[in-house]
């Protein structure tokens, strides 16, 4: 499973798209006599005063196993490299991404990107390139919305940095990348999407959905499991009330935007639930999930996607993480401070699980037996046991000053991927 998540500036960075992190194919229960392998939690913090921390939770006894530095700022995470082996962080304070190894001695690097550039979401689905999308001027870039810059795992170094957008509409804030390493989709500004070549060194096209739809305001994007498709979040208002917000379809063959579902409402997260192939999409003005069936999706039909259900969830819904083995799937509440539990097959709410204070991000792992929630508001991560949907830990997040022993205000967790 990959990531591929809308992010904006502190503090609203993750409320907004993704597609849920993770590595491998379908799930796989464990098997009787069979030794299982290790699964972690990378838990990102963002740390107001100084360097970042990444904490890194062992699944199976939910001990922190480690935690590295990591730069300035810090946003948003992926993980590629060869075997999936490598984490890379993008920290917008210090305009760099920091790589660690996951299957050797952690040795953090420092890969510089142009000054100035604010990276803001990170992603990658081949092993050998990781792209950040940077919303701030940089010198190559001086007129455009922002740009993306592109890692060579293997000499972790940035290789070119293509511009994209304008200024004068806004700056980037999310990037999807195609199954196999494919196109890029970068939200560059305010009123329009650059399609970039694989290898992110070209700007092929730029989508807008037209003059007949216009404005429009895209929030995230995230790939079809298949790649045929696009879904664009868009929260265009117009006189304070909702105007052609939904779920915007682009057909990849063309780079065109064929449809919209769900008009009106405020969508402003969705996740792909990439083994029931599903799109979950939140929306804070009705406090609901709707999921869309992605299976099933024709540009020719009305509804082009068809709707499966709609849940009525917690106060102020800001992400929702499916269990790999299809039987839940959970919504963090930003408002209401707690976790929707919802039965995957009969859409009913099972039970309400209270966490921390301003959970921003939540998180399966691949043996669907733990839920991370990243809660903002009172700094630490909920881990929910999915047995019994009750909490088996809550870890705080590491000091602000590392110096500290005591009483120590800490960072703030931002984002979670599992492996």
């Amino acid at each position: 499973m990959i990531f591929l998540q809308h992010t904006k500036f502190l503090p609203a960075i993750f409320l907004a798209l993704l597609v849920e992190f993770g590595c491998g194919g379908g799930y796989q229960p464990p098997s009787d006599g069979q030794q299982q392998p290790a699964h972690f939690a990378y838990v990102l913090n963002n740390n107001p005063i100084g360097s970042s921390a990444s904490s890194t939770i062992r699944v199976s006894d939910d001990s922190i196993v480690r935690t590295e530095s990591a730069g300035i700022g810090s946003v948003s995470e992926v993980i590629s490299g060869d075997n999936a082996g490598e984490l890379f962080i993008a920290n917008s304070g210090d305009d760099s991404v920091t790589e660690y190894s996951l299957v050797t001695t952690p040795n953090p690097v420092k890969i510089n990107l142009p000054m100035g550039a604010r990276p803001v979401a990170l992603a990658s689905t081949t092993s050998s390139r990781v792209f950040t999308v940077n919303s701030g001027t940089t010198a190559g870039c001086p007129n455009a919305g922002g740009s993306v810059s592109v890692i060579d795992t293997a000499a972790l170094a940035v290789v070119r940095t293509t511009c994209v957008g304008s200024s004068a509409y806004g700056r980037p804030s999310a990037i999807a990348q195609l199954p196999n390493g494919g196109k890029l989709y970068v939200i560059d500004s305010r009123v329009s999407i650059s399609v970039l070549d694989p290898s992110g060194s070209t700007v092929l096209s730029t989508i807008s959905p037209g003059l007949d739809v216009s404005p429009w305001y895209p929030t995230s994007v995230t790939s079809s499991l298949d790649g045929n498709y696009v879904f664009v979040l868009d929260t265009t208002r117009l006189g304070g009330r909702p105007h052609y917000a939904g779920v915007w379809i682009i057909t990849t063959s063309n780079d065109m935007v064929a449809s919209l579902v769900g008009g009106g409402g405020y969508p402003d997260f969705s996740v792909l639930d990439t083994h029931l192939n599903r799109l979950y999409v939140t929306d804070k003005s009705s406090n609901t999930v709707s999921v869309f069936d992605a299976s099933n999706v024709n540009v020719a039909n009305d509804p082009p996607m068809p709707t499966l259900a709609t849940v009525n969830v917690g106060s102020g819904p800001v992400g929702v993480t499916a269990l790999p083995d299809g039987t839940k799937f959970y919504v963090a509440n930003g408002g209401s401070n707690d976790v929707t539990v919802v039965d995957a097959l009969s859409f009913e709410v099972l039970t309400t699980v209270t966490v921390g204070q301003g959970p921003a991000f939540i998180q399966s792992e691949p043996t669907s037996s733990k839920v991370y929630v990243a809660d903002r508001g009172s700094s630490d991560l909920a881990i929910i046991g999915t047995s019994d949907d009750t909490i088996s830990a809550m870890i705080n997040s590491p000091p602000q000053d590392p110096t500290c022993t005591s009483g120590c205000p800490l960072q703030l967790p931002v984002m979670i991927i599992t492996h």
